[in-house]
């Protein structure tokens, strides 16, 4: 019933849910015993709230990355902790015992690759007066928590440091 379902649902709501079999989550699908409910309507809505993490937790990589740094933390946690997912461990490399393949593509490194890389710069450079950058420096930084370390007073957000610089020094 549930890959019946799964086909009936958007190609977003089937990703979603695949990765969860791919994070070797399978157990989250598995319909519990007796249950006679709706399984398209149930793993939509499954679907919708993996969705919403999914995309608050892009900046980590969703909920791949989520559960990547989850495990990270586990096994520089306590001692506790570390031996439980150890005991774990043998079972969920049984579930992720998966092949990936390489979509077919221009090795760009190869002969081939290089003339089409080169075309590509090239035609790159010859939009480049078509091209803008457009950089969010207005308002002030109070929200962000940027203040001045002497008046207390808030910074603009322009003055906001990213990779060790502020967005007015990097234009």
């Amino acid at each position: 019933p549930v890959a019946r379902a799964l086909q009936q649902l958007q190609a977003q709501e089937q990703f979603i849910l695949l990765s969860v079999l791919a994070l070797g989550q399978a157990h989250v699908l598995e319909l519990p015993a007796g249950w006679a409910g709706d399984v398209h309507h149930a793993l939509h809505g499954l679907a919708t709230s993996l969705l919403r993490l999914e995309h608050f937790y892009d900046s980590i990589g969703g909920l791949a990355g989520y559960q990547a740094k989850s495990i990270e933390l586990v096994i520089t946690g306590t001692p506790e902790l570390r031996a439980a997912y150890q005991q774990q461990r043998p079972q969920a490399e049984q579930v992720l015992d998966v092949a990936f393949h390489v979509p077919r593509a221009v090795d760009l490194a190869g002969e081939e690759g290089r003339e089409v890389g080169q075309h590509v710069a090239a035609c790159g450079l010859m939009a480049m007066p078509r091209m803008a950058e457009i950089l969010p420096v207005g308002g002030a930084g109070d929200r962000l928590g940027l203040t001045c370390e002497v008046t207390g007073e808030s910074l603009p957000a322009a003055m906001l440091p990213y990779c060790g610089r502020s967005m007015l020094e990097i234009l």
